[in-house]
């Protein structure tokens, strides 16, 4: 009987999903989202620039190893820089190809893409509810221009072109304009809200996390530099890759990608 009654009550909660509008974290995303740029600030005050470490100090410790020799996988994670300083650099189909590696399907079980198989990052509940925009900028073997990554197919569909002034209007930072590439991160809210309600926007911010890292650690490998940027105006973002709240699909994060 206890059984009948938690499936009931997941039943209804998946068919209330058209009303994903109405809930807080929706309104929490709309209050926290950018509208306008504040002034660029010359001297940061002190508690923008103090790190503070927090120690026990009346507890004893252990010193832990830090000698792993040439290990590749720390190599790459100790090189990771957030950077800048980008020239015009043209990727190729391969470079391209070996980000979005870590993204894709992993793994398919029964041939069944639908409803069994894992990717190249972990997901709350398996629920896998990002989606994967490219900005072109600068690419040997492909034209200029916005492209969405069919996770399905491991392919790129090309969209339509943009304009570098509307590039300046989402960020309000010239440095862009000399990447390769901009990676932008969205959720369709409606495939995980039916499981996991209320909480689904902060665990669809984790699991953007974990996917922008392989990226990030990727494009390393790559001898590419890369900048993870979370400031940018959404209204603004939803406009150009021609989404909407309404449809339930929300920009997260992007990254930045150059030479």
């Amino acid at each position: 009987m206890k059984e009948k009654l938690s499936y009931v009550i997941l039943k209804k909660l998946a068919s209330n999903y058209e009303n994903v509008n109405n809930f807080e974290f929706l309104k929490y995303f709309k209050k926290s989202s950018i509208d306008k740029f504040h002034k660029t600030i010359k001297n940061y005050p002190e508690s923008w620039k103090k790190i503070n470490f927090k120690t026990y100090a009346r507890f004893s410790n252990v010193l832990l190893n830090k000698n792993f020799g040439k290990d590749e996988l720390l190599k790459i994670i100790f090189k990771r820089r957030s950077e800048r300083n980008f020239q015009k650099y043209p990727l190729s189909l391969k470079e391209i190809s070996y980000f979005l590696l870590g993204a894709t399907i992993t793994k398919v079980f029964d041939n069944n893409f639908d409803y069994n198989s894992f990717r190249a990052y972990p997901s709350a509940g398996a629920r896998y509810s990002l989606e994967v925009y490219l900005f072109l900028l600068s690419s040997k073997d492909l034209k200029r221009g916005l492209y969405h990554y069919n996770v399905r197919f491991h392919c790129l569909e090309y969209m339509w072109d943009f304009k570098k002034k509307d590039l300046i209007k989402i960020f309000n930072q010239k440095f862009i304009l000399n990447s390769s590439l901009i990676i932008f991160i969205t959720c369709v809210i409606k495939r995980i809200y039916p499981k996991y309600g209320e909480r689904s926007l902060r665990l669809a911010l984790l699991e953007a996390g974990h996917l922008a890292q392989n990226f990030l650690l990727l494009a390393t490998k790559l001898g590419l530099k890369s900048c993870p940027v979370g400031g940018f105006k959404e209204q603004k973002i939803l406009e150009i890759l021609d989404i909407s709240q309404e449809e339930q699909e929300l920009p997260l994060y992007c990254i930045i990608i150059g030479k």
